[in-house]
């Protein structure tokens, strides 16, 4: 499969799985690389990965995650290699159920992985935010067991939506996503990151004043930065990062990756929407639907934030071919779609 010339606006499995085939062999290969290049010697880690493959990609997050770790801290001096290929393993054991697992905040990974995403989740916040919003993303906490148990059942009835209404985006998601951590804060709705793909966080869904449409969203959205942060790793999307432009989210400018990465999630979300409104058993309305990501408080529709993203893009210059393919294969999904929402 050609990356740079695939459709990758339209939701497709087959696609998805390829790139994260592709992306798990060469972090593998990394990881096998570290682990000679400092003679750690108490695992033959290809050996032991060759084994675990189905295992390494079932965990993909912790994976990916300790890979990143290392990375930012291979010259620390407090850098001890076998203590984390220790817990990397540790993490590789095999998941049983063939499906998404909805899981408690803070409860499916050993303490010490857990120490390890807090650490890198402050560091993305603020290099991601700034110092002025750094304690806008803190207080990530774990939620009531009440919480979590009304909060699964609705993830798991907005996946049962998304499934009957458009088989291809929920294969897709499935793909693209193996863990959703639901969360407590008192700021932040959902969360995906670049150095931990295959999860994300959602905060629980408050039965009393909100709508299961908020989960939708972000299920669909995070789902659509997992699959675009796989291509980032792979191929160039966009010629450099320098400068600053505006974004529909964010009251602050953004660098343009940003940009890229809100154009690519609402046409996403403007499209599966799009699938749920078309279902009848879903009853689902189009007043409804909210953005759940509007700290700027933009209150136009998803579609009209959809084109000002497509107009900073393209304005910007900043786009490889193979990103402005997708720009343009975006614009043709979103104008394909009947609901504007």
């Amino acid at each position: 499969m050609e990356i740079t010339t695939a459709n990758w606006a339209k939701p497709s499995a087959e696609r998805a799985d390829w790139i994260i085939k592709c992306n798990l062999e060469e972090l593998a290969e990394s990881l096998i690389y570290i682990h000679g290049f400092f003679d750690v010697k108490e695992s033959d880690l290809k050996e032991v990965l060759g084994r675990k493959q189905v295992s390494f990609r079932q965990n993909m997050p912790q994976a990916f995650l300790y890979h990143e770790y290392m990375i930012r801290n291979i010259e620390s001096e407090h850098w001890k290699p076998e203590h984390l290929f220790t817990h990397l393993l540790s993490e590789l054991s095999p998941v049983n159920e063939n499906k998404i697992e909805i899981v408690l905040y803070g409860h499916r990974y050993h303490q010490f992985t857990n120490e390890v995403l807090e650490n890198l989740i402050a560091d993305d916040h603020l290099e991601c935010y700034g110092e002025h919003l750094k304690k806008r993303n803190q207080g990530i906490t774990v939620p009531s067991e009440s919480q979590f148990r009304y909060t699964r059942a609705e993830v798991e009835k907005c996946l049962n939506y998304i499934e009957c209404s458009c088989p291809e985006l929920y294969d897709e998601i499935k793909t693209v996503v193996s863990q959703i951590h639901i969360m407590s804060s008192p700021c932040v709705n959902a969360g995906s990151y670049l150095s931990m793909l295959g999860m994300f966080n959602i905060r629980y869904l408050d039965k009393s004043s909100e709508h299961w449409s908020r989960l939708a969203e972000h299920i669909i959205h995070e789902s659509a930065h997992n699959l675009l942060y796989q291509l980032w790793h792979h191929d160039p999307i966009i010629t450099d990062d320098d400068g600053l432009f505006y974004t529909p989210f964010r009251k602050d400018e953004r660098p343009i990756s940003g940009v890229f990465h809100a154009m690519f999630v609402l046409a996403r979300t403007i499209y599966g929407f799009n699938q749920l409104l078309k279902n009848p058993d879903v009853h689902l309305e189009t007043h409804q639907i909210s953005s759940h990501y509007n700290e700027a408080n933009n209150e136009l529709p998803f579609t009209d934030k959809f084109y000002q993203t497509v107009e900073v893009l393209e304005k910007s210059g900043k786009l490889t071919e193979f990103g402005n393919r997708i720009v343009k294969d975006c614009v043709v999904l979103v104008e394909e779609c009947k609901y504007k929402v």
